[in-house]
């Protein structure tokens, strides 16, 4: 999929290129991005749910500890590499370990509650060689969803980022529906599609058929509002575990393994197989329902690519679109003042005249507006609601010497503002876009207004999060977050006029192209008959992606 569309891209590479046409940065940039992406997977779940065991199964990794009284203790981010190694991140200091015996030990000892206590917010990068099927995913372990404190903030600060989210449920010692679990869906990630949800329910071997069938209706009644009901999966971990483990056995060594771990799920499925390795090893794999977990997981990641793609096909689209409309006006030119250089010269005049008066309109009307969303009163005004919330919230501290309750606050509240500016931001853009470009020659208009992919980067600016010590009082907390939105409204100023400045050295490069004779009616006339073709081509690769998502 991917290479067909690159294909699409280095078709339209060659075209500019040949009629040196300066390719969109913008569209070099998503390229980059498509090809680097790493598909993302963040797995989550309460306390003790398997999240872990679940992973190790799953990835044939064989390296995170799942002993019976461990909690993850931390955000563990798996890759793959040819060599095992693992990164640390604590605070502020980075080390790594290459040994897999002190591997094992470090995540045994340190990213685990049960042993480690609570010793503050740690982040690990493990790298071990996966299989060729998991090469391309980063896999994410995170803390239980009501971790406190740091670790349960970090875990949410990755929530935007990822592709997918696997919740995993244990069936044994958990209740089905949770308060918690319930909150998670509705509170962090509510805004993400439910498509990209999935509910693993572990433990299934538990239960007899009938048992784990009900079980599993239960959990679409319960949960249906927030995952598609073909992704909420029973299976369980510790028979692919098992599974994994018996790979390079002998049926003596399995029949061995068996009599000494007492694992009474397997000891049947032996049983029933009557000692045959192959027959046990389909049952165990069979029942353990991790095939369609990976057959689910294949298709979602295949779909999530082609929306990238379609997205990706769409742009280049409008690419083309924007030089048949610069053709156009060329074509037009030329067949108006055809017998006529000195008619011809004087128009190109005017058309440069009324870019250029169009392009310093539009800045100044930008300009215009940053001035009104940065103005101290405006931005008093937005924030007063929010200022008033806070107080609220504040006063519940009084009284109370809960500082590290109160530090982890004012966090939060850095994290509000970051979002808080990135909407105002968004707003001045959408005005400029309703505002600026609705008075002018109608082809120019088109060429001038930023598209889709440029609003996405000239909105898209973060801000910076600093955090504030106990020591800093409310009104700071508010000075602070006028500052960062006036940087950011800065920022998009800066980039929304860049792009107008090189949409206006574009227009005014086609009258160039005129005046020194490059072009005549004729060739232009091909050539918009080429990029129609070629936006043809497009629309129909577009069409057999939708076909495929079934869209």
């Amino acid at each position: 999929m991917k290479e067909k569309v690159f294909q699409r891209y280095q078709d339209y590479q060659g075209y500019m290129k040949q009629f040196g046409i300066e390719e969109e940065e913008e569209l070099r940039q998503e390229k980059r991005d498509i090809e680097n992406r790493r598909f993302m997977v963040m797995i989550v779940g309460e306390a003790k749910s398997g999240k872990s065991s679940f992973i190790d199964a799953y990835l044939k990794t064989d390296v995170l500890p799942i002993d019976v009284k461990q909690c993850t203790n931390a955000l563990i981010h798996i890759r793959h590499s040819e060599r095992m190694f693992l990164e640390i991140h604590r605070g502020e200091q980075s080390y790594h370990l290459e040994e897999e015996e002190e591997i094992r030990d470090f995540l045994n000892r340190e990213a685990n509650f049960s042993k480690s206590g609570k010793r503050g917010e740690l982040e690990l990068f493990l790298f071990y060689p996966l299989e060729k099927e998991f090469q391309e995913i980063t896999w994410i372990d995170s803390p239980g969803v009501n971790a406190e404190g740091g670790l349960g903030r970090i875990s949410e600060e990755y929530l935007p980022s990822v592709n997918a989210i696997i919740f995993v449920k244990s069936l044994y010692g958990q209740a089905l529906e949770s308060t918690s679990f319930i909150d998670f869906f509705r509170g962090k990630t509510k805004r993400r599609h439910k498509e990209s949800r999935f509910l693993l329910l572990t433990g299934s071997s538990l239960f007899s058929k009938q048992d784990r069938e009900s079980l599993e209706k239960d959990a679409k009644e319960k949960y249906g509002d927030y995952i598609s009901s073909e992704k909420i999966i029973a299976l369980d971990s510790k028979l692919k575990l098992f599974w994994n483990a018996c790979q390079d056995l002998s049926e003596e060594e399995i029949e061995q393994k068996i009599r000494e771990e007492e694992f009474d799920s397997a000891t049947v499925l032996w049983y029933q197989a009557k000692g045959k390795k192959d027959v046990f090893m389909r049952s165990l794999l069979e029942k353990s329902n991790f095939p369609y977990l990976e057959e689910t997981l294949k298709m979602f990641a295949k779909d999530y690519e082609k929306i990238l793609c379609l997205q990706f096909l769409e742009n280049i689209q409008e690419a083309y679109q924007k030089q048949i409309l610069i053709f156009e006006d060329q074509r037009q030119t030329l067949m108006e003042h055809r017998k006529d250089p000195v008619a011809l010269q004087a128009s190109l005049d005017a058309k440069r005249k009324e870019i250029q008066d169009l392009s310093q309109k539009i800045e100044t009307g930008v300009q215009k507006l940053y001035e009104k969303f940065v103005q101290d009163d405006f931005l008093e005004a937005i924030l007063e609601k929010h200022y008033q919330a806070w107080k609220e919230e504040l006063s519940s501290f009084q009284g109370k010497r809960n500082w590290e309750a109160l530090e982890l606050w004012f966090q939060e509240k850095m994290k509000e503002s970051s979002k808080l500016s990135l909407e105002i931001s968004e707003k001045m853009i959408e005005e400029c876009q309703e505002k600026l470009f609705n008075d002018g020659r109608k082809i120019y208009l088109e060429i001038f207004k930023p598209n889709r992919m440029d609003y996405e980067v000239i909105k898209a600016d973060k801000v910076r999060g600093d955090f504030f010590q106990i020591s800093e009082m409310l009104s700071s907390l508010k000075g602070h977050l006028k500052a960062n939105m006036k940087r950011n409204l800065e920022n998009c100023l800066y980039k929304f006029t860049g792009k107008m400045h090189a949409n206006c050295n574009r227009l005014e490069y086609a009258c160039e192209e005129l005046m020194n004779q490059q072009w005549n009616s004729e060739n232009l006339r091909i050539k918009m008959e080429e990029i129609s073709e070629k936006i043809s081509i497009l629309e129909k690769q577009k069409e057999e992606i939708l076909w495929e998502l079934k869209l």
